[in-house]
C-alpha cells in the first residue's frame, strides 16, 4: 500500500488521534521566535502544532500529503477561528515551488520521505529557511541495518544514529537528542520508537548565547 493511501486510512479512524497537545520541540521554538514569523509546518498530520503557533500569533502553512489530515486540520482550525493556510501536497513537490519561511518544521513526517529523496528534501528544507531561522526536526532512527532495509523497501527513512547532527553541523545547534520516544498507538497496537528531536539555526551565533532560552 502507498505511503499516502496508509495514512489517510489511518487517519480516517474515529479513534485515530496523533497529539492533542503541541510537541515539546514546538513550545521551545516559540521562546526565540518574533510575533510574524512564518511558519512551514512539513507533514502537519491533524495540525495541532499548525493550531498551536496560529494561536500564537504566528504566520502559519501547514502540509500534508494525506487529505484527511488536510480535512481534520482545517476543521480544526474553524473551530478555533483561526486563519491559515492548510495545503494538500507532498512534502518535497511544495518545497520545490514555494517561498522562504523563517522557521521550517517537520514533526514524524520526514521518516515517509522516499530515501532516494532524503538528501535533496534536507537540502530543499534549509534553503527555503531564512537567515537566522529555524529548522525542527523530529524523526524515527534505525536500530540496526534490519530494521533500515526493511524501512527501505517500504520507501521509508530511518536516519543512523547522529547522521541527523552531522547533516546539520553547518548551523547551529540548538537542541539535539536522540531517545527511546513515549508510547503510541495511532489507533493501533501500542508501540514506541527511537527518535531523534533536534533544533538548529541557519547562520546563528553560536549555542552559548541561547542556552538560558534553550536550557
Amino acid at each position: 500500500m502507498a505511503i499516502n493511501n496508509y495514512l489517510d486510512l489511518i487517519a480516517s479512524k474515529e479513534n485515530f488521534h496523533q497529539r492533542f497537545t503541541p510537541h515539546p520541540l514546538i513550545i521551545k521554538l516559540t521562546n526565540n521566535l518574533q510575533k510574524n514569523s512564518t511558519i512551514l509546518d512539513l507533514g502537519s498530520g491533524e495540525g495541532n502544532d499548525s493550531i498551536y503557533l496560529a494561536k500564537k500569533g504566528f504566520k502559519v502553512t501547514a502540509v500534508d500529503f494525506s487529505e484527511k489530515c488536510i480535512q481534520k486540520t482545517k476543521q480544526l482550525a474553524e473551530q478555533n477561528n483561526i486563519n491559515m493556510k492548510t495545503i494538500n501536497s507532498k512534502i518535497e513537490s511544495f518545497l520545490e515551488y514555494h517561498n522562504y519561511f523563517d522557521a521550517i518544521i517537520c514533526i514524524n513526517s520526514l521518516q515517509f520521505i522516499n530515501p532516494k529523496k532524503i538528501q535533496e528534501t534536507l537540502d530543499l528544507i534549509k534553503s527555503r529557511t531564512n537567515q537566522k531561522g529555524f529548522n525542527v526536526i523530529s524523526s524515527f532512527i534505525a536500530q540496526n541495518e534490519i530494521i533500515k532495509r526493511n524501512a527501505k523497501r517500504n520507501e521509508m527513512y530511518l536516519f543512523d544514529k547522529g547522521e541527523l547532527k552531522k547533516l546539520y553541523q553547518n548551523w547551529n545547534i540548538i537542541f539535539y537528542e536522540e531517545k527511546l520516544g513515549d508510547w503510541e498507538s495511532h489507533g493501533g497496537t501500542p508501540h514506541k520508537h527511537y527518535i531523534v528531536n533536534l533544533i538548529a539555526q541557519k547562520n546563528a551565533p553560536k549555542q552559548d548565547d541561547f542556552q538560558e532560552l534553550f536550557g
